[in-house]
């Protein structure tokens, strides 16, 4: 009787264990799953921004090759003793300072994302926290996302001038306004109707 029992309980004890380490194999697969679908929503995510981005810089390089090509033949127009009174005296005089400077301002929009994106992607190599200014962060945060957001949603920011520099990890600072940003986004596009700009308003304050 006692040995039945002891066979028995040694059987299921067995059927345990084995039920067990598999439920162990199974809670892994799952882990390992998700954390691979996280990887995948990540990479997706980020091809995103990065395409924002680009068409972003995209817009004012075009502009810029436009007006600089406008530029040359002015030039040469101008050289040419033949139309150069004719070209001084009409068009050009009025257009070309004016191509000229939007060449100017393109190569200024340029380097502000750049420098928008530089900043964005900062990342504590000592894993340490330094002081930052949230409204930056903010600011930079809105302009590598703009692509996404700017035919959708008007952006109002209300940032206090005032604002001290928190000590903090920057790069995970940027991904948490980031989040929020296209979060937003995302909602405005689901319960908005097409073509209606939703409103995006971001506030800094001290507490």
């Amino acid at each position: 009787m006692n040995r039945r029992l002891i066979e028995k309980l040694t059987t299921e004890n067995q059927k345990l264990k084995k039920n067990l380490l598999s439920l162990h194999e199974e809670i892994k697969l799952r882990k390992d799953l998700e954390i691979q679908l996280a990887n995948s929503q990540k990479v997706e995510a980020l091809g995103k921004l990065a395409a924002g981005i680009a068409h972003e810089i995209n817009t004012p390089a075009q502009l810029i090759c436009d007006h600089l090509q406008f530029v040359k033949e002015s030039i040469e127009e101008i050289i040419d003793p033949e139309q150069a009174q004719v070209a001084l005296s009409d068009f050009l005089r009025d257009n070309l300072p004016m191509a000229i400077e939007n060449s100017i301002e393109g190569v200024k929009r340029i380097g502000e994302i750049v420098a928008s994106m530089r900043r964005f992607s900062h990342r504590e190599h000592d894993n340490e926290k330094h002081p930052a200014d949230i409204n930056q962060a903010v600011l930079d945060s809105l302009a590598v996302s703009r692509n996404q957001w700017k035919n959708h949603a008007q952006v109002t920011t209300e940032l206090k001038s005032d604002l001290p520099v928190v000590s903090c990890l920057l790069g995970e600072v940027n991904q948490v306004i980031l989040n929020l940003i296209i979060n937003a986004t995302h909602a405005i596009n689901d319960f908005h109707e097409k073509g209606v700009l939703g409103n995006i308003t971001i506030s800094t304050s001290q507490v």
